[in-house]
């Protein structure tokens, strides 16, 4: 008695195509077509490779098409049903035309193995940023009464950003899909690079003698993940001046912008500024202030009082502000403790964005 190899059954209604390949490479075919059956025997010079090709593929079937379910199109072979209409094709075709092709479902496989190993990083990713976001610092102010006093004038570091195609090694830039960073020193996991400041460039304007007078700050902040919410960030700073030029990964292209610092100067930001008037009379703006990029001064959130502003502005230095003309409506800020700034320890920054 001939051992059957492979079965294939299409079925659609009350119509039916079934296939039958025999281990000798026979091949019999039944078409049951309203109501009349018609029959058809071929032999396949193939089937040799055919069994090869199969048995290599069998465990990538099984990963393969598990979820498929349409049992329209039904290849039973090694004891295992696979609804597949790919497989169903493929050795339909090789029949039709006694033609011996690749199996598709090597690609597929592929694609499914890079689609799971995406979602396994992505899990990964999902719980490392979760810890990060439940480690990082906030905002405090409890420890602020209500009769301390704010400076109403201060000085700061203002900056203008402008798009360049070239930097030299070392420069200052933000959002820029290029760092430059000692060997010594590791980009943050899954952070995102949001720029450097060669502090040469901004020491000659900071009339507080508070920042490093030589070195680089770099920032960092959380990376943008569908569905999931972050706000935090990290500052690095390194006095090392050896510097090497490398890639950095950004999961959105629109946001390589190239920007380098000009205009750079030592202003005053007066918080009699952020107050406008509104029917005769002035009213505080949470929105005045945000157009500055800058170092010092008052902090800005549109979303908080201005009684939270001034307590906050009390007790934390805006170590970097990137104001409303790069995030439209939005602006981010590293806050740092003063103490800790002139103490070089950058491993307590607090991470601000907000937009209206």
């Amino acid at each position: 008695m001939e051992e059957i190899f492979l079965e294939m059954m299409k079925t659609s209604n009350e119509s039916y195509e079934k296939t039958t390949i025999y281990e000798d490479g026979k091949v019999e075919m039944e078409i049951l077509k309203r109501g009349v059956l018609s029959k058809e025997e071929k032999m396949i010079s193939f089937i040799k490779e055919l069994k090869e090709q199969l048995l290599a593929a069998y465990d990538k079937m099984l990963i393969t098409y598990q979820e498929e379910q349409d049992s329209t199109y039904r290849v039973s072979f090694n004891q295992h049903d696979f609804y597949s209409l790919d497989l169903y094709l493929d050795i339909h075709l090789m029949v039709k035309f006694n033609c011996f092709r690749k199996l598709s479902v090597f690609s597929k496989y592929e694609k499914e193995k890079e689609k799971l190993e995406s979602e396994k990083q992505l899990e990964e990713a999902i719980q490392k940023l979760d810890s990060y976001e439940k480690e990082k610092r906030e905002i405090d102010i409890a420890s602020l009464g209500n009769d301390d006093v704010m400076e109403t004038e201060r000085n700061i570091i203002s900056f203008q950003l402008e798009e360049s195609d070239t930097f030299e090694l070392g420069q200052s830039r933000f959002f820029s899909d290029t760092i430059d960073l000692p060997e010594d020193l590791e980009i943050p996991e899954l952070l995102e690079f949001v720029g450097q400041i060669n502090l040469k460039d901004v020491s000659p304007y900071d009339t507080k003698n508070l920042l490093p007078k030589e070195g680089m700050l770099y920032f960092f902040q959380n990376p943008y993940i569908p569905n999931h919410f972050y706000e935090f960030g990290k500052v690095i700073y390194s006095s090392n001046p050896a510097l090497k030029r490398q890639k950095v990964k950004v999961s959105n292209q629109d946001m390589i912008l190239n920007l380098s610092l000009k205009e750079i100067q030592n202003t005053v930001e007066k918080f009699s500024d952020r107050y406008v008037e509104y029917n005769g009379q002035l009213e505080y703006s949470p929105f005045k202030g945000s157009e500055y990029n800058k170092i010092y001064g008052f902090f800005n959130n549109c979303q908080l009082s201005e009684e939270k502003i001034k307590k906050i502005s009390q007790k934390y230095t805006v170590l970097l502000q990137l104001g409303s003309d790069i995030y439209g409506e939005g602006v981010t800020t590293f806050l740092i403790l003063e103490e800790d700034l002139k103490n070089r320890r950058f491993d307590n920054i607090i991470y601000d964005y907000n937009q209206s």
